[in-house]
């Protein structure tokens, strides 16, 4: 007997740790009219690893004036859209990472899913030039978690 304290041995359950891998994703634009573009994206399977947590392209949004970046938290429900200097267009709640209408939000296992984009621009210094607002659908697909 230790006179009540617990001493901590290291055993038991842990969580794993989140951990990111190389997906692909595709986006298909209503808002700037453009062409559909693909890339890669980094998919942060959450800790303990039970469904994708973060998503952040690697390759940036193809079809608007300048290369964004977009970043989607399914777990925090932000989707934020950047070209790291003067353009920012951010979209926070449920529908900001809702799916498109008549869509499952992820399928199996996580790996796949999409997200009906609706971002307005929040950079008010922004010009005229600047990009304002962007919809269209973000579809991803990642490999499952390493063991």
């Amino acid at each position: 007997m230790l006179g009540g304290a617990t001493l901590g041995l290291g055993i038991g359950p842990t969580v794993a740790p989140a951990v990111t891998v190389a997906g692909t994703y595709t986006y298909a634009p209503t808002v700037p009219a453009a062409l559909a573009s693909e890339g890669a994206v980094a998919c942060e399977w959450a800790k303990g690893r039970w469904r994708v947590g973060l998503l952040t392209t690697t390759t940036p949004i193809g079809g608007l004036p300048t290369a964004h970046i977009l970043t989607a938290n399914l777990l925090s429900r932000q989707a934020q859209l950047t070209d790291g200097a003067s353009s920012t267009l951010l979209a926070v709640g449920d529908a900001a990472v809702a799916p498109p209408p008549d869509e499952t939000a992820r399928g199996a296992g996580d790996r796949t899913g999409a997200i009906a984009i609706d971002l307005l621009q929040v950079n008010l210094a922004a010009g005229s030039s600047e990009v304002d607002e962007v919809r269209g659908t973000f579809r991803w697909t990642c490999p499952g978690p390493p063991g």
